[in-house]
């Protein structure tokens, strides 16, 4: 199941290295696309904006995760044990 999934990975990997415009045709090693890619400003921005974004949404995530945890361990409320029930469920 798992190579179903991430075989396409691996080959879109290895052939984001191919020098030729056509994905079937291996004509050799390049970097140029990686390059172009980098060079690119529009590139550039949208990577430092989801990188902004990760970081503060972990950040976010982390401290609601852990005080919401520790709020259901420490104190005792009604329904409880069926959040606690759903929560528990696969």
């Amino acid at each position: 199941v798992f190579a179903f999934f991430y075989a396409p990975i691996v080959v879109l990997c290895v052939f984001s290295f191919n020098d030729s415009n056509a994905v079937g045709n291996w004509n050799g090693f390049t970097l140029d696309w990686y390059s172009d890619l980098f060079a690119n400003d529009n590139i550039q921005s949208s990577i430092w904006v989801s990188v902004k974004v990760c970081v503060v949404s972990t950040l976010i995530s982390v401290v609601l995760g852990t005080a919401g945890a520790l709020a259901l361990e420490r104190f005792r409320w009604w329904g409880q044990k069926a959040f606690d029930a759903v929560l528990y469920l696969p």
